[in-house]
């Protein structure tokens, strides 16, 4: 379990992937870990690489976000075309719950697509500019898929 309360100066338990040669050792940076609880962590920005997702956490089953005023995604790095989607799955997370993220844009870059086969409760509230969509197929499986963001800033006239 890892669980962090009221520590302003962490802003990433896993520093950003800095070549693809260190992949693999992300892969099995946690491979017990079963429940990841973040509370009011003022300058968390990312919660880990979008690598580690790739069968990274296989006994993960319950992740919690609270009051994280500068988490922007909980799984970072960079987007890739709808083309290429890549699937990632968490079989074992049954709780998910994001609580005062104002500044959460997304669960995962844009082109990966979560699908969590055993998630029974899922709570967003307090998350205003959140672009991951959540939805449950036929199976009862939930995904999670971050949608391109869009901004009006970039409206041309």
């Amino acid at each position: 379990m890892l669980h962090i309360y009221d520590f302003e100066e962490l802003e990433q338990i896993i520093e950003k992937d800095q070549t693809p040669s260190q992949h693999h050792l992300q892969l099995v940076c946690f491979p017990n870990l079963s429940s990841i609880t973040i509370i009011s962590c003022e300058n968390f920005r990312c919660l880990f690489p979008i690598t580690l997702a790739h069968g990274g956490l296989p006994k993960l089953y319950r992740l919690e976000l609270e009051n994280i005023t500068q988490l922007e995604q909980v799984f970072g790095g960079e987007d890739v075309s709808e083309d290429e989607e890549k699937v990632i799955h968490l079989p074992r997370l049954t709780y998910l719950q994001f609580d005062d993220l104002p500044n959460l844009v997304s669960f995962n870059p844009v082109g990966y697509h979560f699908v969590f086969q055993s998630l029974r409760c899922l709570k967003v509230k307090g998350c205003p500019n959140v672009t991951t969509r959540f939805s449950v197929d036929s199976k009862q499986s939930v995904h999670a898929k971050t949608q391109v963001h869009y901004s009006p800033k970039l409206d041309i006239y």
